[in-house]
């Protein structure tokens, strides 16, 4: 079943029986594997009855939501070489005093964000001039706090209002100029820009106040032995970077623990193993 949103995880005498569907289909299975994220897998996803047999909840409150962000997706109607963009990342803040702009920020939308990142997916992309020609792409992340978006909580995309579009062109006209200082030739180019904010991540990915990356990644969060792939209830496994850190590399390596646990085989001994012989017929 594809693009089919999960229900619940039906689980009985802690081992997992399946899956129900949001239509109400269900589907039999011993082995289900999560990438929605510890809480939304313990919290939205399990039964309360499991929930409280292993006490999953209990854990969770030693665990914090990470940052909410604001973002731009832009596609540009140029090649990248034109408007100078490299592959390079850059991380952009208003001033060294990084807790004061903090604080400034969170008591006042319209104060600086505290860091702006910017990256280039079409430059990373060796084939990318071959595929798509005279275009190029940049995606954008602000830190913001999700106060500011508290107002909004509970409507529905698409329908909350001229103020929260309002707030919307803000976010990109603020992050648009802080692309062009880095990159002034990318002004003349813009195709199309799509705006995201804490929101966006509490629809799409349900996020509880939009957490961007998962649960923080706190000295607490690495005290948890119990987070990890295999979670205690017979044929339930997380994937994704809450298995083991923040970000892409994280994600990934969540995933690799996660194979390894259902396949009972140490997949990244696996892997290595196999690099290091391309590596010897290499040479």
């Amino acid at each position: 079943v594809h693009s089919a949103e999960v229900d619940q995880i039906r689980v009985e005498d802690g081992k997992v029986l399946g899956v129900r569907l949001a239509s109400g289909e269900e589907i039999d299975c011993g082995t289900v594997i999560s990438n929605a994220g510890i809480q939304n897998t313990v919290q939205r996803l399990l039964p309360s009855e499991a929930q409280a047999a292993k006490r999953l909840n209990q854990d969770l409150a030693n665990l914090e939501d990470t940052y909410a962000v604001v973002g731009l997706n832009i596609g540009f109607k140029a090649s990248g070489h034109v408007m100078d963009f490299t592959p390079a990342n850059i991380w952009a803040h208003p001033s060294r005093a990084f807790e004061t702009n903090l604080a400034e920020h969170k008591a006042d939308f319209s104060a600086a964000f505290p860091w702006v990142f910017i990256t280039f997916p079409s430059m990373k992309d060796p084939s990318w001039d071959n595929h798509y020609p005279d275009k190029a792409t940049v995606e954008m992340y602000a830190y913001t706090d999700y106060s500011h978006f508290e107002k909004w909580a509970g409507t529905r995309w698409m329908k909350r209002g001229d103020d929260y579009l309002a707030v919307k062109a803000e976010i990109e006209t603020r992050l648009l100029e802080e692309l062009f200082r880095y990159a002034p030739k990318a002004r003349d180019h813009v195709d199309y820009v799509e705006v995201s904010t804490p929101l966006s991540y509490e629809t799409f990915v349900k996020r509880e106040r939009g957490g961007f990356m998962g649960v923080a990644s706190t000295p607490e969060r690495f005290r948890q032995k119990w987070l990890r792939a295999t979670l205690p209830l017979e044929g339930l496994y997380l994937t994704g970077q809450d298995v083991t850190s923040d970000g892409i590399i994280g994600a990934l390596m969540g995933g690799v623990l996660a194979a390894s646990a259902v396949v009972e085989k140490d997949l990244l001994s696996e892997i290595k193993s196999d690099e290091l012989e391309k590596r010897k017929m290499k040479v």
